[in-house]
Protein backbone atom coordinates (compact mmCIF):
# COMPACT_ATOMS: atom_id res chain seq x y z
CA UNK A 1 0.00 0.00 0.00
CA UNK A 2 1.01 3.62 -0.44
CA UNK A 3 -0.19 7.11 0.43
CA UNK A 4 -0.17 9.90 -2.14
CA UNK A 5 -1.68 13.36 -2.40
CA UNK A 6 -5.01 13.19 -4.22
CA UNK A 7 -4.81 13.94 -7.93
CA UNK A 8 -7.62 14.92 -10.29
CA UNK A 9 -8.09 11.43 -11.72
CA UNK A 10 -8.82 9.95 -8.29
CA UNK A 11 -11.17 12.66 -7.01
CA UNK A 12 -14.41 10.85 -8.05
CA UNK A 13 -13.32 7.59 -6.35
CA UNK A 14 -12.15 9.48 -3.25
CA UNK A 15 -15.38 11.45 -2.86
CA UNK A 16 -17.62 8.45 -3.54
CA UNK A 17 -15.88 6.28 -0.94
CA UNK A 18 -15.63 9.12 1.56
CA UNK A 19 -19.34 9.89 1.30
CA UNK A 20 -20.16 6.38 2.54
CA UNK A 21 -18.20 6.99 5.75
CA UNK A 22 -19.15 8.75 9.00
CA UNK A 23 -16.31 11.27 8.71
CA UNK A 24 -17.38 14.89 8.17
CA UNK A 25 -13.83 16.28 8.37
CA UNK A 26 -12.67 14.64 5.13
CA UNK A 27 -15.93 15.36 3.30
CA UNK A 28 -16.17 17.49 0.18
CA UNK A 29 -18.16 20.28 1.94
CA UNK A 30 -15.50 20.54 4.67
CA UNK A 31 -12.76 20.64 2.03
CA UNK A 32 -14.58 23.36 0.09
CA UNK A 33 -15.11 25.42 3.24
CA UNK A 34 -11.53 25.14 4.50
CA UNK A 35 -9.60 26.17 1.39
CA UNK A 36 -6.55 25.11 -0.58
CA UNK A 37 -4.38 24.56 2.50
CA UNK A 38 -6.44 21.48 3.31
CA UNK A 39 -4.63 18.63 1.59
CA UNK A 40 -6.43 15.41 0.66
CA UNK A 41 -4.45 12.17 0.68
CA UNK A 42 -5.50 8.84 -0.79
CA UNK A 43 -4.48 5.33 0.28
CA UNK A 44 -3.86 2.92 -2.60
CA UNK A 45 -3.57 -0.86 -2.46
CA UNK A 46 -1.07 -2.99 -4.39
CA UNK A 47 -3.22 -2.73 -7.54
CA UNK A 48 -3.35 1.09 -7.23
CA UNK A 49 -7.02 0.95 -6.24
CA UNK A 50 -8.16 3.66 -3.84
CA UNK A 51 -9.17 2.03 -0.56
CA UNK A 52 -9.20 5.04 1.77
CA UNK A 53 -8.09 8.56 2.50
CA UNK A 54 -7.63 11.36 5.00
CA UNK A 55 -7.02 15.11 5.15
CA UNK A 56 -4.53 17.40 6.87
CA UNK A 57 -3.76 21.11 6.94
CA UNK A 58 -0.55 22.29 5.33
CA UNK A 59 1.21 25.29 6.82
CA UNK A 60 4.61 26.91 6.86
CA UNK A 61 6.62 28.29 3.98
CA UNK A 62 9.04 27.04 1.33
CA UNK A 63 11.17 24.27 2.82
CA UNK A 64 9.62 24.61 6.27
CA UNK A 65 6.25 22.99 5.60
CA UNK A 66 4.09 21.54 8.37
CA UNK A 67 1.14 19.12 8.23
CA UNK A 68 -1.39 19.04 11.05
CA UNK A 69 -4.96 18.10 11.91
CA UNK A 70 -7.26 20.64 10.20
CA UNK A 71 -8.32 23.71 12.22
CA UNK A 72 -11.54 23.18 14.20
CA UNK A 73 -11.53 19.43 13.37
CA UNK A 74 -10.93 16.80 16.03
CA UNK A 75 -9.19 14.41 13.64
CA UNK A 76 -8.05 13.80 10.05
CA UNK A 77 -11.28 12.13 8.89
CA UNK A 78 -9.54 8.86 8.00
CA UNK A 79 -11.82 6.44 6.15
CA UNK A 80 -10.86 2.97 4.95
CA UNK A 81 -12.74 0.34 2.95
CA UNK A 82 -11.60 -2.83 4.71
CA UNK A 83 -12.93 -5.78 2.65
CA UNK A 84 -11.84 -8.49 5.06
CA UNK A 85 -14.36 -10.40 7.21
CA UNK A 86 -12.17 -12.51 9.50
CA UNK A 87 -10.79 -10.59 12.50
CA UNK A 88 -7.12 -11.46 11.89
CA UNK A 89 -7.38 -10.48 8.23
CA UNK A 90 -9.09 -7.17 9.08
CA UNK A 91 -6.34 -6.42 11.60
CA UNK A 92 -3.63 -7.27 9.08
CA UNK A 93 -5.27 -5.07 6.44
CA UNK A 94 -5.47 -2.13 8.86
CA UNK A 95 -1.82 -2.72 9.83
CA UNK A 96 -0.83 -2.26 6.19
CA UNK A 97 -2.84 0.98 6.04
CA UNK A 98 -1.01 2.46 9.01
CA UNK A 99 2.34 1.17 7.77
CA UNK A 100 1.70 3.15 4.59
CA UNK A 101 0.69 6.31 6.48
CA UNK A 102 3.72 6.07 8.77
CA UNK A 103 6.09 5.54 5.82
CA UNK A 104 4.57 8.48 3.96
CA UNK A 105 5.02 10.84 6.91
CA UNK A 106 8.52 9.62 7.77
CA UNK A 107 9.70 10.07 4.16
CA UNK A 108 7.92 13.39 3.61
CA UNK A 109 9.60 16.79 3.60
CA UNK A 110 7.43 18.16 6.40
CA UNK A 111 9.55 19.57 9.22
CA UNK A 112 6.68 18.83 11.61
CA UNK A 113 3.53 16.74 11.42
CA UNK A 114 0.77 16.12 13.96
CA UNK A 115 -2.23 14.03 12.95
CA UNK A 116 -5.22 12.99 15.08
CA UNK A 117 -7.17 9.87 14.10
CA UNK A 118 -10.84 8.92 14.54
CA UNK A 119 -11.51 6.74 17.58
CA UNK A 120 -12.51 3.84 15.30
CA UNK A 121 -8.78 3.30 14.62
CA UNK A 122 -6.99 2.06 17.73
CA UNK A 123 -3.94 0.18 16.40
CA UNK A 124 -1.00 2.59 16.54
CA UNK A 125 1.75 -0.06 16.64
CA UNK A 126 3.01 0.81 13.15
CA UNK A 127 3.87 4.30 14.34
CA UNK A 128 5.50 3.07 17.55
CA UNK A 129 7.64 0.58 15.65
CA UNK A 130 8.75 3.26 13.18
CA UNK A 131 9.73 5.74 15.90
CA UNK A 132 6.79 8.12 15.57
CA UNK A 133 5.42 9.68 18.77
CA UNK A 134 1.96 8.45 19.79
CA UNK A 135 -0.34 10.30 22.18
CA UNK A 136 -3.67 9.23 23.64
CA UNK A 137 -6.49 11.78 23.86
CA UNK A 138 -10.12 11.58 24.97
CA UNK A 139 -13.54 12.74 23.94
CA UNK A 140 -17.08 12.20 25.21
CA UNK A 141 -19.70 10.61 22.99
CA UNK A 142 -23.43 10.37 23.64
CA UNK A 143 -25.47 7.49 22.23
CA UNK A 144 -28.37 9.22 20.47
CA UNK A 145 -30.26 5.96 19.91
CA UNK A 146 -31.44 6.24 23.54
CA UNK A 147 -34.90 7.57 24.28
CA UNK A 148 -35.39 11.26 24.99
CA UNK A 149 -36.15 10.36 28.61
CA UNK A 150 -32.85 8.47 28.90
CA UNK A 151 -30.85 11.33 27.37
CA UNK A 152 -32.35 13.81 29.82
CA UNK A 153 -32.02 11.38 32.70
CA UNK A 154 -28.31 10.88 32.01
CA UNK A 155 -27.57 14.57 32.63
CA UNK A 156 -25.92 15.64 35.85
CA UNK A 157 -28.75 16.60 38.20
CA UNK A 158 -27.64 20.21 38.65
CA UNK A 159 -27.22 20.62 34.90
CA UNK A 160 -30.63 19.05 34.26
CA UNK A 161 -32.25 21.47 36.71
CA UNK A 162 -30.58 24.44 34.99
CA UNK A 163 -31.79 23.32 31.56
CA UNK A 164 -35.30 22.55 32.85
CA UNK A 165 -35.52 26.01 34.42
CA UNK A 166 -34.44 27.68 31.17
CA UNK A 167 -37.01 25.73 29.18
CA UNK A 168 -39.79 26.40 31.70
CA UNK A 169 -39.22 30.04 32.56
CA UNK A 170 -36.55 31.92 30.74
CA UNK A 171 -36.10 31.29 27.05
CA UNK A 172 -36.76 29.59 23.76
CA UNK A 173 -34.77 27.28 21.49
CA UNK A 174 -34.41 28.00 17.76
CA UNK A 175 -32.69 25.95 15.04
CA UNK A 176 -31.22 27.11 11.75
CA UNK A 177 -28.08 28.09 9.86
CA UNK A 178 -25.34 30.03 11.71
CA UNK A 179 -26.26 33.71 11.99
CA UNK A 180 -24.13 36.84 12.18
CA UNK A 181 -25.07 37.17 15.84
CA UNK A 182 -23.98 33.63 16.71
CA UNK A 183 -20.75 34.10 14.76
CA UNK A 184 -19.98 37.26 16.74
CA UNK A 185 -20.59 35.43 20.02
CA UNK A 186 -18.16 32.69 19.06
CA UNK A 187 -15.47 35.17 17.98
CA UNK A 188 -15.91 37.02 21.29
CA UNK A 189 -15.45 33.69 23.06
CA UNK A 190 -12.21 33.05 21.12
CA UNK A 191 -10.92 36.48 22.10
CA UNK A 192 -11.95 36.13 25.76
CA UNK A 193 -9.89 32.94 26.00
CA UNK A 194 -7.03 34.39 23.91
CA UNK A 195 -7.28 31.49 21.47
CA UNK A 196 -5.36 31.33 18.19
CA UNK A 197 -7.70 30.65 15.29
CA UNK A 198 -7.71 30.67 11.49
CA UNK A 199 -10.01 33.51 10.49
CA UNK A 200 -10.42 32.44 6.86
CA UNK A 201 -11.15 28.81 7.78
CA UNK A 202 -13.67 29.86 10.43
CA UNK A 203 -15.46 32.20 8.01
CA UNK A 204 -15.58 29.46 5.37
CA UNK A 205 -17.10 26.98 7.79
CA UNK A 206 -19.68 29.46 9.05
CA UNK A 207 -20.89 29.96 5.46
CA UNK A 208 -21.17 26.24 4.72
CA UNK A 209 -24.53 24.50 4.36
CA UNK A 210 -23.28 21.58 6.49
CA UNK A 211 -23.36 23.67 9.69
CA UNK A 212 -26.32 23.38 12.07
CA UNK A 213 -26.93 26.08 14.67
CA UNK A 214 -28.95 25.85 17.88
CA UNK A 215 -29.74 29.11 19.67
CA UNK A 216 -30.95 29.62 23.20
CA UNK A 217 -32.79 32.95 23.18
CA UNK A 218 -33.94 35.27 25.93
CA UNK A 219 -36.43 37.96 24.90
CA UNK A 220 -35.45 37.60 21.23
CA UNK A 221 -31.77 37.96 22.08
CA UNK A 222 -29.29 35.13 21.44
CA UNK A 223 -27.92 34.21 24.86
CA UNK A 224 -26.16 30.99 23.86
CA UNK A 225 -25.32 29.05 20.71
CA UNK A 226 -24.13 25.56 19.77
CA UNK A 227 -22.98 24.72 16.25
CA UNK A 228 -22.65 21.16 14.96
CA UNK A 229 -21.91 19.29 11.74
CA UNK A 230 -22.05 15.62 10.88
CA UNK A 231 -22.15 12.89 8.27
CA UNK A 232 -23.42 9.32 8.36
CA UNK A 233 -24.02 8.21 11.94
CA UNK A 234 -21.86 10.82 13.72
CA UNK A 235 -22.22 14.52 14.40
CA UNK A 236 -19.77 16.81 16.21
CA UNK A 237 -20.12 19.76 18.56
CA UNK A 238 -17.80 22.27 16.87
CA UNK A 239 -18.45 25.69 18.39
CA UNK A 240 -20.30 27.08 21.37
CA UNK A 241 -20.57 30.43 23.11
CA UNK A 242 -22.72 32.49 25.47
CA UNK A 243 -23.41 36.18 25.76
CA UNK A 244 -21.21 37.07 28.72
CA UNK A 245 -22.99 40.36 29.25
CA UNK A 246 -25.96 38.35 30.57
CA UNK A 247 -25.89 36.89 34.06
CA UNK A 248 -27.79 33.77 33.07
CA UNK A 249 -25.52 30.71 32.82
CA UNK A 250 -28.24 28.38 31.48
CA UNK A 251 -28.24 29.42 27.83
CA UNK A 252 -25.04 27.57 26.90
CA UNK A 253 -26.06 24.20 28.38
CA UNK A 254 -29.60 24.56 27.00
CA UNK A 255 -28.31 25.24 23.49
CA UNK A 256 -25.91 22.30 23.64
CA UNK A 257 -28.46 19.83 25.00
CA UNK A 258 -31.02 20.80 22.37
CA UNK A 259 -28.35 20.50 19.68
CA UNK A 260 -28.07 16.87 20.82
CA UNK A 261 -31.83 16.40 20.62
CA UNK A 262 -31.95 18.00 17.18
CA UNK A 263 -29.16 15.70 15.96
CA UNK A 264 -31.16 12.73 17.20
CA UNK A 265 -34.25 13.93 15.34
CA UNK A 266 -32.14 14.17 12.14
CA UNK A 267 -31.12 10.51 12.44
CA UNK A 268 -27.62 10.78 13.88
CA UNK A 269 -26.66 8.01 16.30
CA UNK A 270 -23.52 9.46 17.92
CA UNK A 271 -22.96 12.96 19.30
CA UNK A 272 -19.26 13.68 19.73
CA UNK A 273 -18.07 16.54 21.94
CA UNK A 274 -14.88 16.81 19.84
CA UNK A 275 -12.28 16.35 22.52
CA UNK A 276 -12.07 17.06 26.23
CA UNK A 277 -8.41 17.35 27.21
CA UNK A 278 -8.71 20.70 29.05
CA UNK A 279 -9.79 19.96 32.67
CA UNK A 280 -12.44 22.69 32.88
CA UNK A 281 -13.98 21.70 29.55
CA UNK A 282 -13.83 17.98 30.37
CA UNK A 283 -15.74 18.60 33.61
CA UNK A 284 -18.44 20.47 31.70
CA UNK A 285 -18.78 17.87 28.94
CA UNK A 286 -18.87 15.07 31.51
CA UNK A 287 -22.13 16.45 32.88
CA UNK A 288 -23.96 15.54 29.67
CA UNK A 289 -23.76 11.82 30.41
CA UNK A 290 -21.61 10.60 27.54
CA UNK A 291 -19.07 7.80 27.38
CA UNK A 292 -15.37 8.64 27.68
CA UNK A 293 -13.74 7.48 24.44
CA UNK A 294 -9.97 7.35 23.73
CA UNK A 295 -8.50 8.30 20.36
CA UNK A 296 -4.91 8.65 19.21
CA UNK A 297 -2.66 11.31 17.71
CA UNK A 298 0.84 11.04 16.27
CA UNK A 299 3.56 13.62 15.77
CA UNK A 300 7.08 13.86 14.45
CA UNK A 301 9.34 15.72 12.07
CA UNK A 302 12.93 16.69 11.46
CA UNK A 303 15.54 17.83 13.97
CA UNK A 304 14.40 20.37 16.54
CA UNK A 305 11.40 21.49 14.48
CA UNK A 306 8.81 19.38 16.35
CA UNK A 307 9.82 20.99 19.65
CA UNK A 308 9.90 24.48 18.16
CA UNK A 309 6.50 24.04 16.51
CA UNK A 310 4.84 22.81 19.71
CA UNK A 311 6.47 25.60 21.75
CA UNK A 312 5.31 28.27 19.27
CA UNK A 313 1.74 26.94 19.23
CA UNK A 314 1.23 26.56 22.98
Amino acid sequence: MQVTELNDSLIPAFEALQKRSDEIFSSTPWYQATGDSLKRFCILDEQQKLIGGFVAFEGGKSRLKTLVTPPFASHCGLFVDNPMSAAHKRNSFEKKVFDAIADFLKKSNYVFYQIDFPNAFQDMQSFVWKGVNVQVKYTYQVDLTQSLESLRGALDQKLRNVINKFEREEGTIVFGAPSVESKELIIANFNDHQLKWKVDVFNGLMQSDMMRSTWAKEKDRVAGVAITAGQGKSTYYLFGAVDRSLKNNAAGPAALFHAMLQAKSEGFEIFDFEGSMIPEIEKYFRQFGGNLIPHFAINGGRGLWPRLYKWRNK
